[in-house]
């Protein structure tokens, strides 16, 4: 399974969703993940005026408030956010360098408290999306 893809069905769970009801946001974020994957206009495709935050408010929709973890929920959508930011800044050169350099380094402090998420996606992986290793293709870069 794509790592991305995994990071955001299994994040729901991972933030203390009851697992019966994890499972069936599982199904539904990998539906949402495999359409935006085969539609160029796909439901968290790059609008104009958008930012990265509203565009994945939509992998975010109706779990976090069943989740027990108010911590992980807040790390795991910082998180969240950040891929998506990580792949635009690494593959296409857009968003500000900067920024992206504190929030990693705001989010490596905070990682040791999460493990159940970090064990989904690390913010040193994160920080590749988009990237080729070595001038390889690796499972980060591509969004799907």
């Amino acid at each position: 399974m794509n790592p991305i893809r995994n990071y955001y069905v299994k994040l729901p769970l991972a933030c203390g969703v009851d697992e019966e009801l994890a499972s069936e946001f599982e199904r539904h974020l990998g539906e949402l993940y495999d359409i935006d994957g085969r539609r160029k206009d796909g439901p968290l495709a790059r609008k104009p005026g958008q930012t990265v935050a509203e565009r994945m408010d939509l992998a975010f929709a109706g779990w976090m408030d069943k989740a027990e973890d108010y911590e992980g929920i807040e790390y795991g959508y910082r998180l969240g956010i950040y891929i998506p930011k990580m792949y635009g800044l690494n593959k296409k050169g857009e968003g500000d360098a900067h920024e992206l350099a504190v929030e990693k380094a705001e989010l490596m402090v905070l990682q040791p408290k999460f493990p159940k998420i970090s064990a989904l996606m690390t913010v040193a992986d994160a920080s590749t999306v988009g990237l080729l290793v070595n001038g390889v293709a690796g499972p980060l870069t591509s969004w799907n």
